[in-house]
């Protein structure tokens, strides 16, 4: 629940578990949306799932990498390893401060309005 959203997830009757009472949701303030996963052009499980790919590779297959899970019925974090091909959510973090990504930012784009 501390990683989860507070919008979007399908409802749960299960104690603890993500979908059950969202206004307790995101104590981490990571707010973690369900988006589901995509495979090819097939989009499935919104709204029950957030997938995450984690930066590790499987040991023994290169092809596969880990991602946590986290389901609406469910009051506890998974983690597995796939396929690289799987459309899996990513989360991008900055490792700058704030002022120093203000000035990358600016050199970069010669502007503080650029759109992305």
């Amino acid at each position: 629940k501390a990683l989860a959203s507070q919008s979007y997830w399908n409802a749960s009757t299960n104690d603890y578990a993500v979908g059950n009472d969202l206004t307790t949701n995101n104590k981490t303030l990571f707010g973690a949306v369900p988006a589901g996963t995509c495979s090819g052009s097939s989009f499935n499980l919104a709204g029950e799932y957030a997938y995450f790919w984690s930066v590790t590779q499987h040991a023994s297959n290169p092809r596969g990498a880990y991602y946590c899970d986290l389901g609406c019925d469910y009051a506890y974090v998974s983690i597995y390893y796939s396929r690289k091909n799987q459309g899996f959510s990513v989360r991008c973090v900055c490792d700058l401060s704030p002022m120093d990504f203000a000035a990358w930012y600016y050199n970069q784009y010669g502007s503080y309005n650029h759109q992305l």
